[in-house]
């Protein structure tokens, strides 16, 4: 008698997974990705504080009225350089404004020395005014800078005064950089590269 016959298996193998390709180089600030969505306000908000860096007034303002503290008064003012927008921001988040404010940072758009002071408001006028593809590259630089990777602080200081002629970028002014944009987790709120590309 004939024994019945057997279909024949094959034992199945796991699909080959495609490695998944990973960009080159540092890794960007969270906020990049969402450069193509910024809120308007923002946009509006440094357009009115650094659209003229050799008029302090604005700033001065919006700092003064972060040193008194009364958030009523922080946001209506916001609101005004918003141009009529509403800003909802979290009390954290206007602290983090607070902290940018302060005169004896070198990033300080109020520093005590007016020459600092203009040439943050200079930097952040760039900053906001720039493409976004400039920007992309100038966050490789200071990722690069803060790894202390070979020859990263020249090509570093090369690019900002590109950015703002006639600045100089001592290694406190560097290192104050570096907190304010490679920190995204703690200053991404502020928003400074969504608005990039943006201010036109």
């Amino acid at each position: 008698m004939q024994k019945p016959r057997t279909k024949k298996t094959t034992p199945k193998t796991a699909a080959k997974k495609t490695p998944k390709k990973t960009a080159r180089g540092p890794k960007p600030p969270a906020a990049l990705a969402l450069l193509h969505d910024p809120r308007p306000q923002f946009v509006a908000i440094y357009k009115s504080l650094f659209g003229k860096p050799e008029d302090p007034t604005n700033c001065r303002n919006l700092q003064k009225a972060l040193d008194e503290g009364d958030l009523k008064n922080i946001r209506e003012l916001l609101k005004q350089l918003a141009g009529g927008l509403e800003v909802e921001l979290t009390p954290s988040d206007i602290g983090l404004f607070r902290e940018v404010s302060l005169k004896t940072r070198p990033m300080s758009p109020v520093n005590t020395d007016d020459d600092i002071a203009l040439q943050a408001r200079r930097f952040w006028r760039a900053a906001v005014w720039g493409e976004v593809d400039d920007f992309l590259k100038l966050t490789d630089l200071i990722h690069a800078y803060e790894n202390q990777e070979q020859g990263s602080q020249t090509k570093l200081v090369t690019r900002l005064k590109e950015m703002v002629p006639g600045s100089d970028w001592p290694l406190p002014h560097l290192s104050d950089l570096v907190e304010l944009t490679a920190e995204e987790a703690k200053y991404q709120p502020l928003q400074w590269w969504r608005v990039s590309g943006n201010a036109w």
